[in-house]
């Protein structure tokens, strides 16, 4: 992989990792409970080309899209989710799904994982597990 390219998904993952905290506390209520029916799933363009998409009972996901393709954080907790989450992709961009970074090994993050390798995406997690 080009050292540019590895630079841009370094850069574009921790700009979505400050925009998820901002994101998802923004959706909080002041009196800090949670009205978990008054909390629509909805994607936020934090910046240009980067998406963060808010769900409340399952993982947050978020997409990079950039000049070679899409880097998508997490692909939710089923595939049937995952192709909700590719149709909310493809209504910001038709370029290919080229990365998938799972954040880590909890399901609702990465079961969606079959349905973007088959749109082509090189799937990128570690081998450890959390204690």
């Amino acid at each position: 992989m080009k050292q540019s390219v590895i630079r841009s998904l370094l850069c574009g993952w921790l700009l979505l990792m400050a925009a998820m905290t901002t994101v998802a506390h923004a959706q909080a209520p002041a009196d800090g409970s949670v009205r978990e029916k008054a909390i629509p799933i909805q994607v936020t363009e934090v910046a240009p080309g980067l998406f963060f998409q808010y769900h409340h009972q399952e993982s947050n996901n978020a997409w990079l899209v950039s000049d070679d393709g899409v880097l998508v954080i997490d692909t939710r907790q089923h595939p049937k989710r995952a192709e909700e989450l590719l149709a909310a992709i493809r209504k910001t961009t038709d370029k290919p799904i080229r990365y998938v970074i799972n954040t880590h090994a909890h399901g609702d993050h990465y079961f969606g994982n079959a349905v973007f390798k088959r749109e082509g995406a090189i799937i990128i997690a570690h081998r450890a597990r959390s204690a």
